[in-house]
């Protein structure tokens, strides 16, 4: 068996990583503004790793408004840059509104569970071994 370098590619937190920068520049780009020189050497990087990238995109196009957020998607989908900055998006959305259903889901378990235990009279606790509201 001959020897290969699969153990070089970049693993998909890196290739995410670098088309976050790819579509930050792009942005940058559209507004006339020059991308700062990390966010460029990231997106030349193959194994890109800067944490910053995805949450600076997010908030990017959360703060653009949806008149130059759909300029810079969906009326440009020609591009192939436009168009993965769209299908971005749209993931991202999808990511952050179904960790934020489990937030809601686990805050509301907590309450119930509290509120079930306060009803709970001490020898009753200490029958069912539960000492703490959360364990």
């Amino acid at each position: 068996m001959p020897c290969n370098s699969d153990y070089l590619d970049p693993t998909n937190r890196e290739r995410e990583h670098q088309r976050a920068a790819k579509l930050l520049v792009y942005i940058h780009e559209r507004m006339a503004v020059d991308s700062p020189e990390w966010i460029v050497a990231e997106a030349s990087n193959a194994y890109a790793n800067d944490a910053r990238l995805i949450p600076l995109l997010c908030t990017t196009m959360t703060n653009m408004g949806d008149i130059m957020r759909d300029n810079f998607t969906y009326k440009s989908a020609k591009l192939p840059i436009a168009r993965d900055l769209a299908d971005w998006w749209e993931t991202h959305q999808a990511a952050d509104k179904a960790r934020a259903d489990r937030e809601s889901r686990a805050d509301e378990n907590a309450r119930l569970r509290f509120e079930a235990w306060s009803k709970l009279t001490a020898d009753e606790r200490l029958a069912l071994g539960i000492t703490e509201p959360f364990p």
